[in-house]
């Protein structure tokens, strides 16, 4: 099998307001702000993560979080990922470029990570991670108000 080696890494920032605010932590969210992080391997596989950073529960924010992604950029270009499971999570763990990134920053990298390691070997992600029960879950928040 071809090494899985990153070529590109892009950064598109987003902003989506919703159709109901709602209220968290005592703060009106009216919309939903963050990045997109898309990465491309040299055969043209593209995986996405999403890097959003929750404001008033911690202490990231957007200009933290883009700055993050973009240092992460010059690293991961033209590095080969390993492609076992384990070897991909232990890249990660103790590569020191990605103890520095916030926390979001670095959900995104590495869940778009795993999904390019699971691409290259022509599986699911439940599949590439070893998942028990690889059907979707449905969340009651997301399906709305119940009929009465």
């Amino acid at each position: 099998m071809q090494p899985l080696v990153i070529a590109q890494i892009s950064v598109e920032p987003f902003k989506c307001y919703l159709q109901q605010p709602f209220m968290l932590a005592g703060e009106k969210l009216s919309f939903r702000a963050g990045f997109y992080v898309t990465l491309t391997s040299i055969t043209g596989l593209t995986a996405k993560g999403e890097a959003s950073p929750l404001p008033h529960f911690s202490t990231e924010t957007l200009k933290r979080t883009q700055h993050d992604l973009h240092e992460i950029i010059s690293f991961l270009t033209r590095k080969e990922v390993p492609l076992a499971f384990e070897e991909a999570i232990d890249f990660m763990r103790k590569e020191p470029h990605f103890f520095n990134l916030c926390p979001s920053a670095r959900f995104a990298v590495e869940s778009a990570m795993l999904e390019l390691c699971a691409l290259h070997q022509q599986k699911t992600l439940a599949d590439f991670i070893g998942a028990i029960n690889p059907k979707p879950l449905s969340a009651g928040l997301l399906q709305g108000p119940r009929e009465q």
